[in-house]
């Protein structure tokens, strides 16, 4: 392991401040003070302790480094920069926060350029810091020779307030992640003021609780950062180190002050600084003994890359971990999936989406490990958990499963950190529809990242009955296709299901969000062909007569209700065809002729889902009638509430043929 002495240190870490100021005096917007404070840490943890190669940045045994305070990430791109990531060019660091600049406000994920996750969202970087070490305890535990490395991440007195990073860190502690090396920059400040202003919490007493180990060192002391970066690299748990850093470091009268936490320096503020520092150079320079410190450090870095590329050449298991890391199997599950599709038109069984959502699942798990399922302590009720399920816990990583608990926000962002580890690994996890609020947030970055994750979401309407209102989703269907890149499918039956999943696993840069329903439903799909996937459209005519006069248009639970209707409106004479809307936001990509051909030329079209129908207007044209519920729900038995809120198909059949009426005059 490469050692850099503390003198050598401190001038790393004055080359990344004054990089960093230099970039925030050009761009007169974002954040200095947590560079200027955090420098230190930062410094000695890339040049003495972590590994990587900045020549093949996806190098799969690499130490992740995760800037959770993302505010602060001018510090992260200057350092990049020092070790040679070429993406981080100097013209790159002086176009901080410039539009389509590599440099923007916030880390956005570029594994190329070093920057493993987009954090920003408070809380959201150590979640996924937690994900990521899961992960590379899953490798580790099939591949020990391989896959043996740290996860770092560094979080500010904000990311601690966030509910997210405690759900995250409570299962870091219960899984005991030893791998997992979370750095605190306590600097007492948040924008508002000093910390007491809103915690008195003893945080090393709060994450001593939660089974880490606690050390407690000044940020600005290199022996004391050496020595704790020392003892994480052989502590049997996950480490939290608490660095005492000043904010704005050096910079008179803003130094150790609220002022400090955003914003360029004024010119006298700036020189103050190069003074304090007794650096004396043009701006965005660094002295040529510096550069050669930062070249040194890179060669090191080289080095142990090279020796670890000799020992995987050697291994017998490079072959098993490269088709792993490569995801083949996962392909393996399409004949079983075909053979589950002709015993079910077979059968022809009523089954909730929920249950044939997991009897896929049970087959995906048996034929690739790569999958790593969960739950927010619902695994049964959302048919998540199989046979195949091997749960990970503190003395058994080599699983398939994880009990994240109540913690659906951790649930989300811990997955959004497994995908993005890439190495294969693709996340599941399931709770009820509509906790998925208190997830949101994580389901964005997932989108805003381009991650494979799959969001399995049951109960998805107001069928609950007794649990009331509080459990009923009403506007989230339609408030989660509002979300940009993410994938909302809702299956009508076994058939679509299995259809559905088929999209989720081709899905590699947007998450995929599975609708599904505790209700029996009837298999209304006679047709299955792995290569004429009907879902893939968004819509399409599940019943289709000529010269229709009207379109029932539904998803999901209550598509059964439209075909009832529409067989009684066809024995009327009332000619009437159905379209399956699995993807609203897939048809509303269709060409114009393409939804003609689905919607063809009728009177009108009603839509019937139970939950709020934004969007379903503009997408359908023409005259479309809403047939759904616009407030909350209520508690009793099922058949009374779908009763109350017309979800009968007497009640949908009498609103069609009044609409009929008074067209037809």
């Amino acid at each position: 392991m490469l050692h850099i002495n503390n003198l050598n240190l401190e001038k790393l870490a004055d080359s990344i401040r004054m990089l960093s100021a230099d970039a925030l005096n050009k761009s007169q917007n974002g954040h200095l003070g947590t560079p200027l404070g955090a420098a230190d840490v930062i410094a000695t943890l890339f040049a003495n302790f972590m590994h990587f190669n900045p020549n093949d940045p996806l190098w799969a045994n690499r130490d992740r480094f995760i800037l959770s305070a993302g505010h602060a990430c001018i510090m992260l791109y200057s350092t990049l920069h020092h070790l040679h990531y070429q993406e981080f060019s100097l013209d790159s660091i002086k176009n901080l926060r410039e539009l389509n600049s590599i440099t923007s406000g916030h880390p956005e994920i570029n594994h190329k350029a070093g920057i493993e996750v987009t954090t920003g969202p408070l809380g959201q970087g150590v979640s996924m810091a937690v994900g990521m070490a899961i992960s590379e305890k899953i490798l580790h535990s099939k591949y020990p020779s391989i896959i043996h490395h740290k996860i770092y991440t560094l979080v500010g007195d904000g990311c601690l307030m966030e509910g997210v990073a405690y759900e995250s860190l409570a299962l870091a502690g219960q899984l005991n992640l030893s791998n997992l090396v979370v750095i605190y920059d306590s600097n007492n400040i948040t924008i508002d003021g000093t910390f007491d202003l809103s915690s008195k919490e003893n945080i090393a007493l709060r994450m001593e609780s939660m089974g880490f180990e606690v050390i407690t060192i000044d940020g600005h002391n290199f022996a004391e950062i050496n020595k704790a970066f020392n003892t994480s690299q052989s502590s049997s748990k996950p480490v939290f180190i608490i660095a005492n850093t000043k904010i704005a470091y050096k910079v008179p009268n803003k130094e150790g002050t609220p002022q400090a936490h955003g914003g360029p320096l004024s010119k006298e503020e700036l020189l103050a600084l190069k003074d304090n520092l007794n650096w004396h150079y043009e701006p965005f320079a660094t002295p040529t003994e510096i550069k050669d410190t930062w070249n040194m450090v890179v060669q090191a870095k080289i080095k142990q890359y090279d020796l670890w590329t000799d020992t995987l050449n050697q291994d017998s298991k490079k072959q098993d971990f490269l088709d792993f890391t490569s995801n083949k199997n996962i392909h393996n599950s399409v004949k079983d999936l075909e053979a589950i599709a002709l015993q079910t038109f077979e059968n022809q069984p009523k089954i909730a989406t929920r249950v044939a959502s997991g009897k896929i699942l049970e087959i995906l798990c048996k034929n690739s490990p790569n999958l790593i399922g969960g739950s927010a302590d619902l695994s049964a009720s959302n048919n998540t958990i199989n046979k195949f399920s091997h749960i990970i816990n503190s003395t058994n990583y080599n699983g398939n499963y994880i009990h994240y608990g109540v913690r659906e926000h951790a649930m989300g962002a811990v997955m959004n950190g497994i995908a993005s580890y890439k190495n294969g690994l693709i996340p599941y996890g399931g709770t009820f529809l509509v906790f998925s609020d208190y997830m949101r947030p994580a389901i964005r970055l997932s989108a805003l990242m381009e991650q494979q994750v799959i969001y399995v979401f049951t109960h998805d309407n107001i069928s609950l009955g007794g649990d009331g209102p509080t459990h009923q989703p009403i506007e989230h269907i339609a408030s989660l296709r509002l979300i940009p890149n993410v994938e909302v499918l809702r299956p009508c039956d076994l058939i679509e299901t299995i259809e559905c999943y088929n999209i989720a696993l081709e899905n590699t840069n947007k998450p995929t969000l599975m609708i599904l329903g505790r209700d029996n439903v009837p298999t209304l799909r006679k047709d299955y062909d792995i290569h004429n996937n009907k879902v893939k459209q968004g819509g399409y005519l599940l019943l289709d007569n000529e010269n229709n006069s009207i379109n029932l248009v539904s998803s999901g639970s209550e598509l059964h209700l439209a075909m009832e209707v529409a067989k009684i409106l066809n024995e009327k004479g009332i000619i009437t065809n159905v379209i399956s809307m699995p993807s609203l936001n897939r048809f509303n990509k269709l060409s114009d002729d393409d939804k003609f051909s689905v919607l063809k030329n009728p009177q009108f079209n009603v839509v019937i889902e139970a939950g709020k129908l934004t969007g379903y207007q503009e997408s359908l044209g023409g005259i479309t009638y809403l047939y759904g519920i616009d407030s909350f729900g209520l508690s009793g038995k099922a058949e009374q509430v779908m009763d109350y809120f017309g979800m009968t198909v007497e009640k949908i059949l009498k609103f069609v043929e009044d609409k009929y009426k008074s067209i037809m005059k």
